[in-house]
């Protein structure tokens, strides 16, 4: 939706030309359902027909990013407190992925991280992007 020039948000954020609303709703086990709403700011105006997929694929890379450092790195189990101490892990945990996925090797992320553990040889192979 374009944001209309007397909106209080347009007082506020003069610079943004449009926000997005995504309405997503979710039915448990039991047959529950709840409704959740979302604003997302854009950098244009998209009707919803552009909207949508471009929001799905976001949320598509987003969660299979995720998924990856959960599964490669356990990351969910990091029991991190101190704020900076797990934004610097985060980065950590993300140039590591990067630097496995650039590896050219047919293995998987996962099967990667375990022979770059386990094999100083690839391990630097990884690091200088050797083979690249």
């Amino acid at each position: 939706m374009k944001v209309p020039q007397d909106a209080s948000l347009r007082k506020e954020w003069p610079s943004v030309p449009a926000v997005g609303m995504a309405v997503r709703t979710t039915e448990n086990s039991a047959g529950d359902t709840c409704g959740e709403v979302r604003y997302f700011i854009a950098r244009r105006f998209r009707g919803g027909k552009r909207f949508a997929p471009a929001l799905r694929g976001h949320w598509g890379i987003e969660n299979s990013l995720h998924w990856v450092l959960d599964v490669t790195l356990d990351e969910d189990r990091s029991r991190t407190r101190k704020r900076r101490m797990a934004d610097n892990l985060s980065w950590l945990r993300r140039f590591a992925i990067s630097l496995l996925q650039r590896h050219p090797s047919n293995h998987s992320i996962k099967g990667k991280s375990d022979m770059a553990g386990g094999n100083n040889e690839f391990l630097m192979e990884v690091l200088t992007a050797h083979g690249v």
